[in-house]
């Protein structure tokens, strides 16, 4: 069951009937187990390229609080559906001019879907998380971001279970500006990055 209970009134009741109910909501109801949704394997991995050329990626459907996040970070390639025509309504593509020389150039928006996303992480610096409704929980993108590449993610419901409190230390944030903060230090620090995607991979 892939949605947040609250906005499905009364379902609760119907999937009681069934034998087994997973779910990657958290907090979880009593009666149904808690699954992350995971990833493909043969798909989400590293492409062979030369060099991760992107500084910042990150990759999802639009919602308004993403759009929050992306503002303050300025990633260098946005990737999902909608972002294409909420950058050129709302000017994204012009870099905040008080961080250009950290942040780095323009950003771009590109269509596409499963390939398409792991060729756009496996070229990225910095592979950027963030969950449409940080109350609901864990969705299949965090997996499939670590994947292919070093990702910081916002602090969903599930994360620190799945990280470990060590890890999420290290690459959870909290604020659009604690999120911008981390990728321009771990744009700097690649022996980090490395030792941390190791990690988050394991």
């Amino acid at each position: 069951w892939p949605y947040a209970f609250y906005r499905t009134p009364g379902v609760l009741d119907r999937l009681r009937d069934y034998d087994l109910v997973l779910t990657m909501v958290r907090p979880t109801p009593a009666g149904i187990m808690w699954m992350p949704l995971g990833y493909d394997p043969l798909v989400h991995r590293p492409f062979n390229v030369e060099s991760r050329c992107w500084g910042s990626v990150m990759v999802g459907t639009h919602t308004s609080r993403k759009q929050v996040f992306a503002d303050a970070i300025c990633p260098d390639v946005i990737a999902g559906n909608g972002w294409e025509r909420m950058v050129s309504a709302l000017g994204m593509a012009v870099p905040n001019p008080e961080m250009e020389d950290v942040l780095g150039p323009p950003t771009r928006t590109k269509a596409g879907y499963l390939f398409d996303y792991v060729l756009l992480m496996s070229q990225a610096q910095v592979v950027v998380n963030v969950h449409s409704d940080p109350n609901i929980g864990v969705t299949r993108l965090l997996f499939e971001h670590m994947a292919c590449g070093f990702t910081i993610t916002d602090e969903a419901p599930g994360v620190r279970e799945i990280l470990g409190n060590a890890l999420c230390a290290e690459v959870c944030f909290k604020t659009p500006s604690q999120a911008r903060d981390m990728v321009v230090y771990y744009k700097a620090h690649p022996a980090e990055r490395t030792s941390l995607w190791e990690a988050e991979r394991k």
